[in-house]
């Protein structure tokens, strides 16, 4: 009877450890990597309506990702050093990262920097370019690989190689006010949403800091010229590795319409990119002491949001393709040529109707980023921010694509028309409540 009762003793306190909630993050993993995304010399660059073709590189590409998983749950980001992101190049990467490693289509975020020195390879300009090169030379001198293809592989193989290196992680999260960049004419009212979110991904033990995901209304470069170029982005990288250490991984991603003629930014593209990398770094070293730990939760969610675009008479994309060749000659104004890409883009599509993506990753009981297709107007990001039920909400624009067929009258100047962004913004805001 003596032994009977000792083995019920220790059955019922077996059930009641087994019944106890997990240790705060112990099945919390995260894991960091990045691939070189530069396109050979001579490429073409984007960010401007001329032909740019690449003499040097000033900087190498990447594309940084960032890899979440706690139970059965798993999510990636990835941050590219790109102008945008092409819609058909991020559905292909995404969905060879969904079937090679498992993480769903829905769950796997893709966004650019926004740099304007990045490569030209998709849109209607850039077909126009490729296709008229092609005719007069017997194939494009400019375009000797596939870049989108090879892309799509490099961002697929770096989310399943970040999943490969996931260990147990710790996270902080936080900000800091960005207002010590702003040149001396300009108040800190001028631009409402200056400020820098932070993720930080520790080891299990706190002791070594893994990366970091940053969301702050900064494009990663304004200036061009002739050189490829990621701008402040690998300058920051490069900053945080003095203090944290070599192996530290920063993604910075574009919270929402930047305001960089506010800034007191130096004249050339590398001039630009190193007073913003280091500035950044260091309001980057600033937040660290005030992040708060976070006992992670992951989920995620995401929406497809209809709308439908103006319709184009077929006599619109006809004129559109006969003025096609006059962008970049001075002969059309910076709107007209805009215009013309629209069309000829949204003609493309086939369809007046389109589905727009809305994510959002909840990493705490306090803490969600959000992405977001296009570029988010500050005043729309700060309504967001402040009307979220999480404290700490990291907003990343330049999602899984570009859409320049929304371009045009009425638009937010990044191709978003104000009630489209409004139905954006009131998507995320149901979903982040939704998580909470």
């Amino acid at each position: 009877m003596k032994l009977h009762r000792i083995f019920y003793s220790w059955l019922v306190l077996a059930l009641l450890v087994t019944a106890l909630p997990a240790r705060a993050g112990t099945d919390f993993k995260a894991g960091v990597g990045r691939t070189d995304i530069t396109p050979p010399r001579g490429w073409r660059l984007a960010g401007e309506f001329n032909e740019r073709i690449s003499t040097n590189t000033l900087s190498q590409l990447y594309a940084r990702a960032i890899v979440f998983q706690q139970g059965r749950e798993r999510a990636a980001v990835v941050v590219c050093d790109l102008l945008d992101i092409d819609r058909d190049m991020a559905q292909r990467a995404r969905l060879r990262a969904s079937q090679r490693c498992g993480i769903p289509y829905g769950n796997i975020l893709i966004a650019a920097t926004h740099t304007p020195n990045g490569p030209l390879y998709h849109g209607a300009w850039r077909q126009h370019l490729h296709v008229t090169a092609a005719a007069r030379d017997g194939r494009d001198l400019q375009e000797g690989v596939d870049y989108s293809s090879i892309l799509a592989e490099q961002i697929a193989d770096l989310i399943c190689q970040a999943l490969r290196t996931a260990q147990p992680a710790r996270l902080e999260a936080g900000r800091n006010e960005c207002s010590a960049l702003l040149a001396g004419n300009a108040g800190v009212n001028s631009s409402p949403d200056l400020h820098l979110s932070l993720l930080l991904v520790l080891n299990e033990k706190g002791s070594v800091a893994i990366g970091s995901l940053s969301s702050a209304p900064f494009h990663a470069g304004t200036l061009t010229g002739r050189s490829l170029s990621a701008g402040h982005p690998i300058v920051l990288e490069g900053e945080l590795r003095k203090t944290l250490g070599p192996g530290f991984l920063p993604l910075f991603a574009v919270s929402a319409q930047g305001r960089m003629d506010l800034l007191k930014t130096p004249s050339s593209v590398a001039g630009e990119s190193e007073f913003m990398g280091a500035a950044l770094s260091q309001i980057v070293l600033g937040a660290i002491p005030t992040l708060k730990p976070l006992k992670p939760s992951l989920a995620v969610r995401s929406a497809r949001v209809p709308v439908t675009l103006a319709s184009n008479q077929i006599e619109r994309v006809i004129a559109a393709r006969e003025k096609l060749p006059r962008i970049g000659k001075g002969a059309l104004t910076p709107s007209e040529e805009t215009d013309i890409c629209r069309i000829l883009e949204q003609h493309q599509r086939g369809s007046n109707d389109a589905l727009l993506e809305v994510q959002v990753v909840k990493l705490g009981a306090d803490t969600a980023l959000v992405g977001l297709p296009g570029e988010l107007p500050a005043d729309l990001a700060v309504a967001l921010r402040h009307g979220s039920p999480f404290k700490n909400t990291l907003l990343i624009s330049h999602c899984q694509e570009t859409f320049t067929a929304f371009a045009g009258a009425e638009s937010c100047g990044t191709g978003l028309p104000k009630t489209v962004a409004d139905l954006l913004v009131h998507t995320a805001a149901d979903l982040l409540r939704q998580l909470k």
